[in-house]
């Protein structure tokens, strides 16, 4: 039998390494989004700001019109200008707002199916941290926002909804407390979403599952605890105790439901 012809070889760069991918090269209009985008982040551009006209930003970039106007568009699209009709006047920085991209981000959670059993995943992992980087800030601030928070939840430890109600308020005040701006971001993020969810949950202890009653007139004291040691600067006490409080919370909303976030209203 003749021999089996052998199967062709892919070709390799004669140095042995990987192709690499092409190189996707920026258009300049979005080139200039860019660069005006990082004007509006670093603060040189303030919400309310007009942008020249668009023959001075047709000068400053070197590009055309229809160049300049997709930049536009591409920066309308994102939140960050309004253009009056003509443009004569130039466009206005409308810098969006913590809430709106929390909002948007919750829409898009919605799109791609998160469920609530997702949104109290991501409290479990980042709220304990929150507690502790307000436990060890230097310049803490005042914890008496979040104890008239608590005050008001110890009152309707009867009434669960209302509980769910405040719950993401002490969350997203607590993680705007703690400093850092990106958990501000999220606890914002978390707070529109599951507020989208409060129409599930019973007003009525009696409405619960056996194995939730307890807990969830509990939950005010847990929060008492997790106060009194980020008063004392106790880092570690107070994520232990913040963690112990979101895996409960956790199991108290997977023994209700699972369902997903596209069929709230």
């Amino acid at each position: 039998m003749p021999p089996k012809a052998a199967a062709p070889r892919a070709s390799v760069p004669e140095d042995g390494a990987a192709a690499k991918p092409k190189r996707r090269y920026m258009k300049m209009s979005e080139v200039i989004a860019g660069e005006l985008r990082t004007r509006v982040a670093r603060g040189d551009l303030a919400d309310g700001d007009l942008l020249p006209n668009e023959r001075r930003l047709q000068e400053e970039f070197g590009v055309s019109r229809p160049t300049l106007r997709e930049a536009m568009r591409i920066l309308e699209a994102e939140g960050l200008i309004i253009t009056p009709r003509g443009g004569s006047k130039g466009s206005r920085i409308t810098s969006p707002t913590a809430q709106q991209a929390a909002q948007y981000a919750g829409v898009i959670l919605q799109v791609r199916g998160a469920t609530i059993a997702d949104i109290f995943q991501l409290r479990t992992l980042v709220e304990p941290a929150a507690a502790r980087l307000l436990a060890l800030r230097k310049d803490r601030p005042d914890l008496g926002v979040l104890r008239r928070i608590v005050d008001e939840m110890d009152k309707e430890r009867s009434n669960p909804r209302e509980l769910a109600r405040m719950l993401p308020i002490f969350d997203q005040t607590l993680l705007s407390m703690s400093g850092n701006e990106a958990l501000n971001l999220v606890g914002q993020m978390m707070a529109h979403i599951l507020n989208l969810h409060l129409h599930t949950i019973p007003e009525t202890v009696a409405g619960l599952p056996a194995a939730n009653r307890k807990g969830v007139q509990r939950g005010p004291a847990v929060l008492y605890e997790v106060l009194d040691a980020i008063e004392a600067g106790n880092g570690d006490l107070a994520e232990q105790l913040m963690r112990a409080r979101a895996l409960q919370n956790e199991d108290w909303h997977r023994r209700r439901l699972d369902e997903p976030l596209s069929v709230m209203r």
